[in-house]
């Protein structure tokens, strides 16, 4: 009869035990099935998208947690004092150790997604690696309160720790906090033509974590630490448009005709297969220069590095048509008028009279 008072209650208390995990179990297939069916089910999630990648990895820490949850909620239940602290740290840090998995997965699908995207999230990988390192990092932190390790000196060491390598890698670390500033304010992208304040100016063919390459005309790669291009002024060709506008000035004589001028700049400009048709070419009259009009033909290329071929192809085509039109393109005269006087010459240079002494052997070229 006492041997049964003794038994009951553990009895009991193992029932209560096996219920519990029974019960997390059943709740977890349901769990696992249903969101399985449910992806299998959804038209508008296939293997390839994001969200369906998401919920499956989702899924299995999921389904463990709670398994596992059971068993540390009825660890009380059993009085096994000198095993339910390794017990209890054993099932907390599984628990830890999937989620933490899931975790640097999910943020590696989030990476790729974004890396492939129309928008060319060049520094996805990079904040892949940096995801990865603050889970590791928690996972520590959390790992040494499971097993209560004191993580005061560990925090004090890290603390020292940080100061030194921030002051070591300064300027790496402002390359890298610089790097991430541009390509979230988009102040340029690959494939972009950028002028920076000294007159460098070029298509950006990479952007990484530390600098920027442009390739300049020269075909010559100039790279620029990202801390640099954060300081100084950018002027971004290609942007908020790809097309962009050039204005060529060109002097005519006071007594052309400037409808006629007018006409055949236009000419020139619809002819010039790299001229785009929309926006329209247009020609404005600028200045009333020394010796010319200052007339101005304003066209829109395609991209910012057809810059110097359409000036090139515009400078022949408006030299052709001029001299087949018989427009004059005045250039400055100065006129030299020389008196002789004894060993003396008076030149005159528009007005301005100068005296220069020569002598007889000196010879007038």
């Amino acid at each position: 009869m006492p041997l049964s008072v003794v038994e009951t209650p553990l009895l009991a208390d193992w029932l209560q035990v096996a219920a519990t995990i029974a019960g997390a179990v059943i709740l977890a297939k349901l769990l696992r099935v249903g969101t399985e069916r449910w992806l299998s089910s959804t038209e508008g999630l296939t293997e390839a998208n994001l969200d369906r990648k998401l919920l499956a990895e989702l899924n299995y820490p999921t389904y463990l947690t709670l398994i596992l949850g059971a068993i540390y909620i009825s660890l009380p239940i059993i009085s096994i004092p000198h095993f339910k602290f390794v017990i209890g740290g054993l099932l907390l840090t599984a628990i830890l150790f999937v989620w933490i998995r899931a975790g640097v997965r999910i943020g590696g699908y989030v990476s790729a997604a974004l890396y492939e995207s129309d928008h060319d999230f060049e520094f996805a990988p990079v904040l892949k690696n940096l995801w990865s390192f603050l889970l590791l990092i928690l996972a520590f932190f959390l790992l040494l309160s499971i097993w209560e390790v004191d993580i005061t000196p560990v925090l004090a060491s890290a603390g020292i720790a940080g100061i030194v390598l921030g002051i070591a890698a300064q300027d790496s670390l402002g390359n890298l906090f610089a790097g991430i500033s541009l390509h979230l304010d988009r102040t340029f992208a690959v494939g972009d033509v950028i002028q920076l304040e000294d007159g460098t100016r070029g298509t950006v063919t990479s952007l990484s974590i530390r600098s920027t390459t442009i390739r300049t005309r020269d075909h010559i790669d100039v790279t620029i630490p990202n801390s640099e291009l954060n300081t100084t002024r950018v002027v971004n060709e290609s942007s908020p448009e790809r097309y962009r506008r050039i204005r060529l000035d060109v002097g005519v004589s006071y007594s052309s005709n400037l409808e006629h001028v007018d006409e055949i700049l236009m000419d020139v400009a619809d002819s010039c297969h790299i001229i785009l048709e929309q926006p329209e070419p247009a020609v404005r009259y600028r200045s009333f220069d020394d010796s010319a009009i200052i007339a101005q033909l304003q066209c829109y290329i395609e991209h910012p590095a057809q810059f110097g071929r359409a000036h090139d192809e515009l400078i022949r085509a408006i030299a052709v048509a001029f001299r087949e039109q018989d427009i004059k393109i005045p250039f400055p005269q100065r006129e030299l008028t020389f008196y002789e006087s004894g060993n003396e010459i008076m030149v005159t240079n528009n007005g301005l009279n100068q005296s220069t002494r020569i002598d007889d052997r000196d010879e007038l070229t």
